[in-house]
């Protein structure tokens, strides 16, 4: 049986505005995701998006902070197979080397064993088709990834 941590990877893209957020008790509510092995709470205001990729189980999209100006996201991947350390430097690496901040916790449940990436600074977007690679860069960004 595979643990969840090789089944599995959630990365989450926030852009950083440092607000303080007071939740009302409508956008407490939640619904349940049900991903075959894996349930997650998602809050009943956060709207799915069309999935891009095979390997996206899901991804949501929260309303934006004013301050931020665009929604943050919640991405489910399936990546059973793939090297955890290799998909942990591509997170990373999504983030522009200077100034980048990126801290990478390792530990274990009954489960398995998780990861869990925290990176922020210029995140490096991408512009249009991915054979192109171009990218825009988001001053201001974090991503969390476990």
């Amino acid at each position: 049986m595979k643990s969840l941590s090789q089944i599995f990877a959630v990365a989450g893209l926030v852009g950083l505005a440092g607000a303080t957020v007071a939740f009302s008790q409508d956008e407490l509510k939640t619904r349940e995701l049900d991903l075959g092995g894996l349930t997650l709470q998602i809050p009943k205001s956060w709207e799915k998006q069309k999935s891009t990729s095979r390997m996206r189980l899901a991804t949501y999209h929260a309303p934006p902070l004013k301050a931020d100006g665009e929604p943050a996201e919640l991405t489910i991947f399936h990546f059973e197979g793939q090297n955890v350390p290799a998909n942990i430097e591509r997170w990373i690496n999504q983030f522009q080397p200077v100034g980048r901040e990126a801290k990478v916790t390792h530990g274990a449940t009954v489960t398995g064993s998780y990861h869990f990436v925290e990176v922020s600074g210029v995140f490096k977007r991408p512009d249009g088709p991915p054979f192109l690679r171009r990218t825009k860069d988001m001053p201001g960004y974090r991503m969390l990834g476990a």
